[in-house]
């Protein structure tokens, strides 16, 4: 959902609460909070598919939030090339 100009708020269940991962599209695309280690392939990566965002071809970086279940989620980010 676009809360703003180019900023998307992107909503994934976990457990029994809905988390909120905000992409911000621009010359580069930041992803601020990656969710819970399953959010990128089941949610963020959807989302981005849909709206026809390709990672690989813009400037990308994810922010992740200080939580452990964390690292797993930006391992699968860091994939994303940075160019």
């Amino acid at each position: 959902m676009e809360i703003f100009r180019h900023v998307y708020q992107i909503a994934s269940l976990v457990a029994d609460r809905n988390l909120f991962q905000y992409l911000f599209l621009g010359d580069n695309t930041v992803l601020l909070d990656t969710g819970a280690s399953y959010t990128p392939s089941e949610t963020i990566s959807p989302f981005l598919k849909q709206m026809g965002i390709a990672p690989s071809g813009s400037r990308s970086q994810s922010i992740p939030t200080p939580m452990p279940i964390i690292t797993a989620a930006t391992r699968h980010l860091s994939r994303w090339p940075v160019r």
